[in-house]
């Protein structure tokens, strides 16, 4: 004589497919993700945020640019040495008008070397920074021509 109704509530079903889990596990992953994100941009020193200003100490790292001069198009080589070992580090090809950066990782004795190639003439500016106690320093800078 009773009819029981059933609620809304009460029919839906969570996902239980592998592609419904893996979708939900996707979305909590790129939370995740972009939460810490913005935890390290807003954690992140100001030296580290500022433009072209060195953090002070310098530094004793050494750079080498070969060949040298370089003609433009071709390949050389960035290497260093004197460096903290097994570290982050950010090598800086600067130019009056432009800069890149390569992140780079020091090796166990605390040298590194990447190649790379120009399409700028004139003279460049190498600067290698390292984050040492809890700030981005200079520790290492060179020179190199490209024609």
């Amino acid at each position: 004589m009773f009819e029981q109704k059933a609620s809304t509530a009460a029919t839906r079903q969570r996902p239980t497919s592998v592609l419904g889990i893996l979708g939900s596990l996707l979305t909590v992953t790129l939370v995740i993700a972009a939460l810490l994100t913005v935890s390290l941009l807003i954690t992140a020193p100001a030296d580290v945020l500022a433009k072209g200003k060195p953090a002070p100490g310098g530094g004793s790292g050494t750079v080498l640019v070969t060949p040298n001069p370089v003609a433009v198009g071709q390949v050389f080589t960035i290497s260093g040495s004197g460096y903290a070992a097994n570290t982050q580090i950010n090598v800086k090809d600067i130019t009056s008008t432009s800069t890149s950066v390569r992140i780079l990782g020091t090796t166990s004795s605390g040298t590194f070397s990447v190649t790379s190639q120009t399409w700028a003439t004139g003279s460049h500016r190498i600067e290698v920074w390292q984050y040492s106690r809890s700030k981005w320093a200079l520790a290492g800078s060179g020179s190199y021509s490209a024609y």
